[in-house]
């Protein structure tokens, strides 16, 4: 059972203050995930354009991490905190609803490929009913040399820059 008591929450603050100082004021995307012996599953992807600790555990996503954790036999919860940082690597404490939009429809579309059972609804729609083969949400069988061919494309390394030009 998951404890969103006052005190478990700051405690939970208090380790994320140890991995990085100032994280909880941090702003930028999350995902709630269950880690298990066969890794971590995403269960829900949001964004937080202020701080955290105002965003992660409203009561709206309490009971979506309550949901998917009654439904599991084991597991541990796992929140991943996913802070903008500026060009010199300071914490951010606001982003950009272009921004935050942008992060969190990308962590949506690598959420929903992990596992189509992914609990977000806005911005998700897309992720999970849009197909393009070899993309996303490919139907099931052989590969077209075409669709073997844009796949390669996009998963091929870059190129190297020249460094006169």
């Amino acid at each position: 059972m998951l404890d969103f008591s006052g005190p478990a929450l700051a405690g939970f603050w208090e380790k994320a203050e140890q991995i990085r100082v100032g994280l909880r004021s941090g702003a930028g995307c999350y995902l709630f995930a269950v880690r298990a012996a066969k890794g971590f599953t995403p269960w829900y992807v949001g964004q937080s354009k202020g701080a955290f600790d105002t965003e992660c555990f409203a009561l709206h996503k309490q009971a979506i991490y309550k949901d998917v954790m009654d439904d599991r036999k084991s597991g541990t919860p796992v929140l991943f905190l996913i802070a903008r940082t500026t060009p010199t690597g300071r914490l951010s404490k606001r982003v950009s609803p272009r921004e935050a939009n942008f992060v969190e429809r990308r962590l949506i579309h690598d959420a929903n490929n992990a596992n189509p059972k992914l609990k977000n609804i806005h911005n998700a729609v897309l992720a999970k009913t849009l197909q393009i083969p070899g993309v996303l949400n490919s139907p099931k069988g052989r590969r077209s040399p075409a669709v073997a061919h844009l796949m390669k494309a996009l998963t091929s390394s870059r190129p190297s820059r020249s460094r006169g030009g």
